[in-house]
């Protein structure tokens, strides 16, 4: 069993959190291509350019979450790691924490 220090569990908390607006995120931006291409087939064009306008906010939001994942995955030595890779790493607990999220992402 791997010893952990409560900086290395704030760490991977802030990390499944990150994962967790992640997926949030990716799920509002699927809802929104949904809308987006219904707007299009019933040719309510005028609905486009809100979604539009919207998409690109989440996406910005997006990227800046991906900086903050990578960034945070730097620090507790995960940089470049497939999530797969990060669960053989991560200790019980970690694992225990990270593993839902990795299937559902």
């Amino acid at each position: 069993m791997a010893f952990t220090d409560n900086s290395t569990d704030e760490a991977v908390s802030g990390f499944s959190h990150t994962l967790e607006q992640l997926l949030g995120l990716m799920v509002s931006i699927s809802e929104l291509e949904e809308a987006k291409a219904e707007a299009a087939s019933t040719r309510q064009h005028q609905k486009i350019d809100g979604f539009l306008k919207e998409e690109q906010a989440l996406i910005l939001k997006l990227r800046g979450l991906e900086q903050l994942r990578m960034k945070q995955a730097g620090a507790l030595g995960w940089q470049g790691l497939t999530f797969r890779q990060i669960l053989e790493r991560a200790d019980g607990g970690q694992k225990e924490l990270l593993s839902p999220l990795f299937d559902k992402m």
